[in-house]
């Protein structure tokens, strides 16, 4: 309790995920100093294999 993410964290999940369903990340964005979270729609578990487009540009941006 009492932890936060203090890192910068860009979280990119599929609307569609089968494992993780997207009621679970309700609220996530208050646990990190730098968070945030886009849901892509028809996306599924698997997302840089469905939609690698969208997860290179992001990765520059954070890493670059």
């Amino acid at each position: 309790e009492g932890q936060r993410l203090q890192a910068p964290t860009r979280l990119l999940f599929g609307a569609d995920d089968f494992y993780i369903p997207t009621a679970a990340l309700e609220n996530v964005e208050a646990h990190g100093d730098d968070l945030t979270l886009e849901i892509i729609a028809g996306c599924g578990h698997w997302l840089p294999e469905e939609r690698p487009d969208l997860i290179a540009d992001p990765a520059r941006a954070l890493f670059g």
